[in-house]
């Protein structure tokens, strides 16, 4: 029988938790850093509802200081939001084992080299999400569809340790395939994360009313192009049909809010460095004309920028 492995989720939000609760499925002793509202939900616990399972996870499993975790993580799995104000290697600090493996389930780009530069003898393993997932009150996440992962070992290549963790998933109920390129796919996720996210944010619509509107669909496939032109200039292979394929997809599915604009709905931060502004960057160091991506990283500050000055006037 294999030995019980211990996880130490940071940051419990909609897609930490259910993560970790897949890997609770899976026989895993999951323990969860909360950073946010941590006196509610450690008074009534976690609750996930899936159509997959229903679970509740108690306040004993819950910890709201990283260094008060008594154990030695086989894998820390880091779920937050990629935030300046999150010091994901210091916090981690107290806890991290001669053989913790570091998953990141994150979105953006450039998020794992520092980490590595952190913890050089350390493995990294980089995840890509693909779940409609959403916080609907306080201690409450509803899981609404998908949950796919994929996985590969930093800054290539796979491993024993990606390979016990993908199998640890499937056995919880989700699908995690194993990829040698995990940054070919991140970047490939780019593509919609980079047009989706920020045109919800912008118009407050929907992923159907994106794409059944002529203005933001136009818009939408000139970012994509776009990102799909900075990675070509890196060097980075995607699919000739990378974009009607994931507007094909999208289409099929039903029509649900970005994660972007659920955040910026409920007045959270949003991850428009990570996702936009390192693009940008990108594009600058290759001399490569990005127009539309520059406009809606634009457009995006100016709609983060009024919600700050509402939110100082109420």
């Amino acid at each position: 029988m294999d030995q019980e492995k211990k996880i130490l989720v940071i940051g419990s939000g909609a897609v930490g938790s259910f993560y970790g609760a897949i890997l609770r499925r899976a026989g895993c002793a999951v323990t969860f850093w909360i950073r946010s509202h941590s006196k509610m939900i450690l008074k009534s616990g976690l609750t996930i509802q899936s159509p997959l399972f229903e679970m509740h996870i108690p306040s004993d499993c819950l910890l709201t200081d990283v260094s008060a975790y008594q154990d030695t993580p086989d894998y820390i799995l880091i779920a937050t939001k990629v935030l300046p104000e999150i010091k994901v290697d210091q916090l981690i600090k107290p806890v991290i084992g001669k053989n913790s493996v570091i998953v990141l389930i994150q979105n953006g780009i450039d998020i794992e080299a520092s980490l590595q530069a952190a913890y050089p003898n350390h493995q990294v393993i980089s995840s890509l999400a693909f779940i409609y997932v959403t916080r609907t009150q306080i201690g409450h996440v509803q899981h609404h569809g998908n949950g796919q992962l994929s996985m590969g070992r930093y800054p290539e290549g796979a491993s024993l340790a990606v390979k016990t963790l993908s199998g640890l998933f499937e056995k919880g109920g989700i699908d995690c395939s194993v990829t040698d390129h995990c940054q070919r796919d991140r970047w490939k996720k780019l593509v919609w994360n980079a047009a989706f996210n920020p045109i919800s944010v912008i118009t407050g619509y929907q992923t159907d009313k994106i794409l059944s509107t002529d203005q933001t669909r136009a818009q939408l496939i000139a970012v994509m192009k776009e990102v799909c032109l900075v990675a070509e200039k890196k060097d980075i292979e995607l699919p000739d049909n990378i974009i009607e394929k994931m507007i094909q997809t999208t289409e099929k599915m039903a029509p649900y809010k970005t994660s972007m604009l659920v955040d910026f709905e409920e007045n959270r931060p949003i991850e428009h460095e990570a996702i936009l502004g390192r693009l940008i960057t990108h594009a600058e160091r290759l001399d490569c004309s990005v127009p539309s991506i520059k406009s809606l990283y634009h457009e995006l500050l100016a709609c983060i920028q009024r919600r700050s000055c509402g939110q100082k006037k109420t």
